[in-house]
Formats: C-alpha cells, structure tokens, sequence
C-alpha cells in the first residue's frame, strides 16, 4: 500500500517535471527507500510528501536552475541508490542507521 503511495506522489512530480522538459527515471530501489524512510508508526505515510520534496524534488529544482533552457532540450533524471537498507551488517549485527544514499544522474537529450 504505501509503494502505490510512492508511487503516485513520484507520478504527480514527473507531470509537473514534463512541463520543464525533464523527465524522472527510477528503479525499485528509490520505492523502497522513500516508503521506508517516508513513514512512522505515528503518522504512517503523512510524512512522505515531505520527504519526497526534500530528497528528491529539492535536488532535481537545484539542477534544473541552472541547466541550459533551450528549444528542444530534454533532461533526463536518473535517481541511484546507493548502498544497502538498514539490517545485519557484514558481522551480522543489526544495524538500524539509514546509509543509503541518493545520486542523481543527469543527461541532456537534443529533439
């Protein structure tokens, strides 16, 4: 339920992305980040907007300021995760601080 969440509010910012001449690429990775890291037993998925807006759409805002804006010129954004979801460490201790990390990829695409 809360990767359909995800889902739909990363739908909403591609919209909103197109219209800039940009586009959002992802994999399962980026889901599974945002819906672990985007809820709480308190207030389940209500926190994900903003992490959503922070983690992602602050980012790719930052990049698209300063890209060249010209006819015919696309931005394709690709979203990485790094590294592994909290869990067992390579000891086999459970390791519960987030290290996952957000990359972003940028290729500009002539039409």
């Amino acid at each position: 339920m809360i990767k359909e969440i995800v889902i739909k509010n990363l739908e909403e910012l591609q919209e909103r992305m197109l219209q800039q001449n940009a586009t959002l690429i992802y994999d399962e990775k980026l889901l599974d980040y945002l819906a672990d890291n985007g809820t709480d037993v308190y207030n389940g998925a209500r926190p994900l907007a903003r992490l959503i807006n922070r983690v992602v759409l602050a980012p790719i805002a930052r990049k698209l300021v300063v890209l060249p804006k010209q006819s015919g010129l696309f931005y394709e954004f690709t979203v990485v995760v790094e590294g592994n979801p909290p869990g067992k460490d390579e000891n086999g201790e459970v390791e519960t601080i987030e290290k996952r990390k957000l990359n972003f990829k940028v290729r500009e695409i002539r039409k």
